[in-house]
């Protein structure tokens, strides 16, 4: 990937096609993710497209399509290191192209740049928590 910017196109592609190579090439080999479905963190680009298999699949079990929208997002770069931040948008469709839900999470991306290709080294994605509740608040945005 030329540009940081193309790493965010290539995460929307993979998604909408439910194409697991296209998304893992995005994640550099010693990837560290603090996700925040299930798990503490993932260590493991093994590991994290086991993760993938299993929402792609799920998706593809449904008869879902899934969009991505990247909002409010700045990207932050210098030749060999860069970080978005951002709210991605999450919309799945049903097989007659009608969206039936959605969900709007916090994203945080770091990357690194290795032959002139930019590659994401470590994801953060949460929500805000509701104090009195203790669990995490979707779609206020």
């Amino acid at each position: 990937m030329r540009t940081v910017q193309d790493v965010l196109d290539q995460y929307k592609l993979a998604v909408y096609n439910q194409d697991i190579s296209l998304f893992m090439d995005l994640y550099d080999d010693s990837i560290h993710i603090f996700d925040s479905w299930n798990s503490w963190e993932i260590k493991s680009k093994l590991d994290w497209n086991k993760v993938i298999e299993n929402w792609f699949s799920g998706l593809r079990r449904d008869g879902s399509t899934l969009t991505v929208s990247f909002e409010d997002y700045a990207i932050h770069e210098d030749d060999s290191v860069a970080f978005i931040h951002t709210s991605i948008r999450f919309s799945e469709f049903n097989s007659h192209n009608i969206e039936f839900r959605h969900l709007t999470n916090r994203f945080t991306f770091g990357l690194i740049k290795k032959n002139d290709d930019w590659k994401i080294i470590h994801e953060h994605s949460s929500l805000p928590i509701d104090s009195d509740q203790g669990t995490g608040l979707f779609n206020l945005k």
